[in-house]
């Protein structure tokens, strides 16, 4: 009996112990830094391109060796378009059209391209461009879910000129956290795409 009450008192003791204990670490909920957006305003691209646009102001417009075209890809026109501020860049390829293969093989390349991320992606939706009046043509590819690239495109005069634009966040993301951000860039890929001329 005696046993049992020393026993109990221990008990008590560690409790109490272990209840004013003030290193405790309790569980916090993950958090996201602050993100400040600047204001959509546009700027029309450099000279010398076979295409123009009106890119972000915030942005920057810079050369790059890396192009995933086989057919045609001319690398003086590759770009990247740096969106400085949220870590991301839109890749831009180049390619003159000879005759109606090469536009049918970048068209279908483009779609590989996309597709190739459809073993991680939720949906692939593809949507159809038109702009009779400027002989722009093309598809923009969006992909849901956590895939290194949500959004791609291409444009075609379907004669001349082919331009393939996908769209990185250079350091791993999670979807919910970037969801935002993607938006905003998207909206600005929606401007690029709607001032886009041939020159």
């Amino acid at each position: 009996m005696g046993h049992l009450k020393t026993a109990n008192k221990l008990i008590i003791l560690l409790i109490l112990v272990c209840a004013c204990n003030s290193d405790v670490q309790v569980p916090k909920p993950p958090v996201y830094p602050r993100i400040f957006y600047p204001e959509h305003e546009y700027k029309l691209t450099e000279e010398g391109l076979p295409y123009q646009f009106e890119q972000p102001v915030y942005s920057k417009l810079v050369s790059t060796q890396e192009s995933k075209f086989t057919v045609n890809s001319d690398e003086r026109y590759w770009k990247n378009l740096n969106f400085t501020p949220f870590n991301a860049t839109l890749h831009l390829s180049y390619s003159s059209l000879n005759n109606m293969k090469d536009l049918d093989d970048l068209r279908e390349e483009t779609r590989r391209l996309a597709f190739e991320h459809s073993f991680k992606a939720d949906d692939i939706q593809t949507i159809e461009m038109s702009r009779e009046a400027d002989h722009i043509y093309g598809n923009m590819y969006l992909i849901e879910g956590n895939t290194a690239t949500n959004l791609n495109f291409y444009l075609t005069d379907s004669s001349k000129h082919f331009f393939r634009a996908a769209l990185y966040f250079n350091k791993k993301t999670v979807p919910d956290s970037i969801l935002p951000v993607y938006q905003f860039v998207k909206e600005d890929i929606e401007h690029l795409i709607n001032t886009f001329q041939w020159k």
